[in-house]
């Protein structure tokens, strides 16, 4: 199933649709080493746990989750210069949603839908323009407990979102009106 980005006729580029299951930040507890500070200056992360779909559904995404399936351990973590605009799709029921795009180094749009009471205490992190982690369900048992920095990175796609003003606005007004359960 494909969605349109924009208006027909505007010559946006279908996005994908993907929906985030989980959501939350992810930093280091302790930074102990000179290395290990230049990797915490990533953080906090603001990670977007992402149901699976056939790759033939999603032709957009899919270089997005290959690159989440493609990550092994070793591997740089690059993080991947993208477009990605903040917006509410949903008001009654809070579902926010994230265009990310990017042309390199590889192709893809998506559209993730995430209903936001699950991350209501933190969308301000993600509004300061946090990296945001992209990773699948099959991969976030690796992630839980007392992961290192190290570890989570190599089971997450980077994404560089900047700073969200619509998102900030939207954080604010959630955190007034929604009761956090």
């Amino acid at each position: 199933m494909r969605f349109s980005a924009g208006d027909p006729g505007s010559g946006r580029d279908q996005a994908s649709v993907l929906v985030a299951t989980e959501a939350a930040p992810l930093w280091p507890r302790v930074v102990r080493t000179t290395a290990t500070v230049e990797k915490a200056l990533r953080w906090p992360v603001f990670v977007l746990v992402l149901s699976e779909r056939p790759r033939a559904d999603i032709p957009s995404a899919a270089p997005l989750l290959d690159l989440v399936d493609q990550r092994q351990e070793g591997d740089k973590p690059d993080v991947i210069p993208t477009r990605c605009r903040w917006s509410v799709v949903d008001n009654r029921n809070a579902v926010l949603r994230a265009d990310v795009s990017a042309q390199a180094p590889m192709r893809f749009a998506a559209e993730i839908l995430l209903p936001s009471r699950r991350v209501l205490g933190v969308l301000d992190i993600a509004a300061r323009g946090a990296t945001i982690g992209v990773t699948t369900a099959r991969h976030t048992g690796r992630l839980s407990g007392r992961a290192d920095i190290d570890a989570a990175l190599q089971k997450v796609v980077l994404l560089d979102c900047g700073p969200s003003t619509d998102l900030a606005r939207i954080a604010d007004l959630l955190q007034r009106t929604v009761r956090v359960e």
